[in-house]
């Protein structure tokens, strides 16, 4: 594996820094760093192409065998254009060096778990960054309770907008489409075209035809997005599902820019977490739960304090509790709804 894969954080942990946890034992594992220009493989057609040997490649030095891979091979010649934060990783394999990756708190097993929303209720809404040469991104979201849950995926390219659409609808559940009440596109999707309408447009045709919202404008500050991500992290209140492959894929790859820190490395392949981070920094609210369920937990807590389950509660005692926590539960609402508001002395200037 590469530095800055997916599991960048675990490698790095046992097999470079040596840093073994609970029942991990250093006898079991070995680290042997290779590079890219160790194996000949990447470069049988520059060699052909300089009438050259396999022998003769691996008679030469380690820095001749170097300068012909970056030179050239076409692999080698892409990872050496890489951004530095990137190119230090990739190319170089430097572990240390690679502590510009964004997300160092990424961890597989903490992140990434089973997290399809289960309730109608918990708002749903979509995320996505289109594209045509490159990728097409769209991540399907739900937010439970605290958690912000990224539960589908879908990337593809070389489609027209109509098609792109058709097959996020075609991914959502029929069932699932009224649930979804917002759509964050990439504001470069909105640029009018003189021959005919926006790709924006084109899509939210297809997506109200099926009862689902007309595309918004994404909130796109690049900077902003992926420190919402990180945030959501640190609480504890992003899950990702495990069928998002390109997106965990992605993540422990974003970098920040060498010369500002705050800033983050755009490239190739990042479209994921693109369509991602319009989804997440778009939108953070937490859903309201139905105050019949509200009172069901209200109930399970009474029956529980007396140590018994809500079965097991005097008929007559359930019928009440019932019956308290409803009343209680429109007064609550009562009082949102008619809170009167307070004015402040800055309100008069």
């Amino acid at each position: 594996m590469n530095p800055g894969g997916p599991g960048h954080s675990y490698i790095r942990r046992v097999m470079y820094k040596h840093d073994y946890h609970e029942n991990e034992d250093a006898a079991n594992f070995a680290f042997l760093a290779a590079f890219a220009w160790d194996n000949v493989e990447w470069a049988h057609a520059a060699l052909a192409e300089a009438r050259l040997s396999e022998r003769e490649y691996y008679s030469w030095s380690d820095s001749q065998r170097f300068k012909f891979f970056v030179e050239r091979t076409q692999r080698g010649r892409e990872l050496n254009a890489l951004p530095h934060r990137l190119r230090v990783g990739w190319l170089l394999g430097q572990w240390d060096e690679f502590a510009g990756q964004f997300f160092d708190i990424w961890d597989y097993k903490r992140f990434v778990r089973p997290c399809q929303p289960e309730r109608n209720w918990h708002p749903r809404w979509l995320g996505i960054d289109w594209g045509f040469q490159h990728d097409l991104s769209c991540h399907w979201m739900a937010r439970v309770e605290k958690k912000t849950k990224v539960y589908r995926e879908f990337v593809a390219n070389q489609r027209s907008a109509r098609a792109q659409a058709q097959e996020i609808v075609d991914r959502t559940p029929a069932d699932e489409r009224k649930l979804i009440d917002a759509i964050y596109l990439s504001p470069d999707a909105f640029q009018e075209r003189s021959e005919q309408d926006s790709f924006a447009a084109l899509m939210g045709e297809v997506f109200r035809r099926y009862g689902m919202p007309y595309p918004t404008p994404a909130d796109d500050d690049r900077r902003h997005g992926a420190q919402c991500m990180y945030d959501l992290m640190q609480s504890d209140e992003l899950e990702i599902d495990s069928s998002c492959r390109k997106l965990i894929e992605v993540i422990p790859m974003i970098c920040t820019d060498e010369d500002d820190p705050e800033e983050i490395v755009k490239f190739d392949g990042d479209d994921a977490f693109d369509s991602a981070r319009y989804g997440l920094k778009s939108r953070r609210r937490p859903g309201t739960k139905p105050r019949a369920e509200r009172v069901e937990e209200h109930v399970a807590a009474f029956a529980k304090a007396r140590k018994k389950e809500v079965e097991d509660l005097d008929p007559n005692l359930l019928a009440h509790a019932h019956r308290h926590f409803g009343e209680l539960e429109k007064k609550k609402m009562r009082l949102r709804r008619y809170r009167p508001r307070i004015f402040h002395a800055r309100h008069l200037q």
